[in-house]
């Protein structure tokens, strides 16, 4: 009842400041100076994991840069050009997507505009929360409500994770009926599910039994869920809104693997496209759960891990993700 109470307050930490002097005060005890708490909390580990992987891969390549550099030189410029085309397609594809879903109709290049804004933002901004802002205020001028706003990118996003599914199960089976995948080892994705479940569980369990868990994240969550469930039912329901949707998600991938390939090609590295595609979906899968601004520091290392997991030896496994990565991702 306390706390419930203290939270319909204005402001909470002058409240329980003014009581703490006042009972000082009656008890005759001499008022003293808190100590700061600074609190462990799941993003704060999150987060300094992450700041880890990154240092790491940056001391990597500082500790290899002569050979990376040396293989880097090797690289057949005529594969610049497609590219860059590449690299342009996931702003146009992403346009489309989020044209996709909302219920009124979005003007396209502006949208496209958008897209290549909130990419720059997410370039400074962890877990993609800049560029998501962005795009929330962008369908508010466009006449959107705040949680119609929300619920659209929320529902870009969920598309996004579902292409991606698809993608991975799509090319496993696509390069192991046709190339086999076998000179080429991830880790054990079995594995990889049992400890995301196992999580998930145990983070499930803890919410669940927690007071705040109760009173706010599970209406909230219940609350975001029946919003994209109705929005998705009134989008289901026209046939061109959910093509822009899932068609923009899953064209926007196609083109980064794309990219991706041909920059092992620009290197010799002869691989086909289904195996490509196999080893950048589940390499930019594990390397974007690290929460640094676009996963940089974690893609770099999986690619350049999937790399060498592959046969290529570090200094051109380093210089094919640093060419990629520049071109398709920094350079835009």
């Amino acid at each position: 009842f306390t706390r419930g109470s203290l939270r319909e307050l204005d402001d909470t930490d002058a409240f329980l400041d003014d009581l703490r002097n006042r009972a000082a005060g009656v008890s005759g005890v001499e008022q003293v100076e808190l100590t700061p708490i600074r609190r462990i909390t799941v993003g704060g580990v999150v987060s300094l994991v992450g700041s880890l992987v990154l240092v790491g891969y940056v001391f990597s390549l500082a500790a290899d840069w002569d050979q990376i550099w040396d293989a880097f030189t090797t690289a057949d410029l005529s594969y610049v050009p497609p590219i860059l085309v590449l690299a342009l397609v996931p702003y146009l594809s992403g346009a489309l997507s989020m044209m996709g879903a909302v219920p009124i109709d979005l003007r396209y290049f502006r949208t496209t505009a958008v897209m290549f804004g909130q990419s720059y933002l997410n370039r400074f901004t962890p877990a993609n929360s800049g560029g998501m802002a962005m795009r929330v205020r962008y369908l508010q001028l466009e006449g959107l409500d705040g949680a119609v706003s929300a619920t659209a990118i929320g529902l870009t996003s969920a598309a996004s994770g579902v292409a991606q599914g698809a993608m991975i199960l799509l090319f496993l089976f696509w390069g192991g009926a046709s190339d086999r995948l076998s000179d080429f080892e991830m880790p054990d994705v079995g594995g990889i599910v049992i400890a995301i479940l196992a999580i998930g569980a145990v983070a499930t369990a803890v919410l669940l039994a927690s007071s705040w868990g109760r009173e706010q994240a599970i209406p909230w969550v219940t609350q975001v869920v029946g919003r994209i469930g109705t929005t998705t039912a009134g989008l289901a329901t026209d046939p061109s809104k959910m093509s822009q949707l899932f068609g923009g998600a899953i064209l926007g991938k196609f083109a980064n693997i794309g990219a991706f390939w041909l920059s092992m090609l620009a290197f010799g590295v002869d691989i086909s496209f289904p195996k490509a595609g196999a080893m950048y979906i589940i390499a930019t899968t594990i390397g974007s759960a690290v929460p640094t601004p676009g996963g940089v520091g974690g893609v770099e290392a999986a690619l350049t891990a999937a790399l060498i997991a592959y046969g290529v030896d570090n200094a051109t496994a380093a210089a094919i993700v640093l060419f990629f990565r520049t071109l398709t991702f920094w350079l835009p």
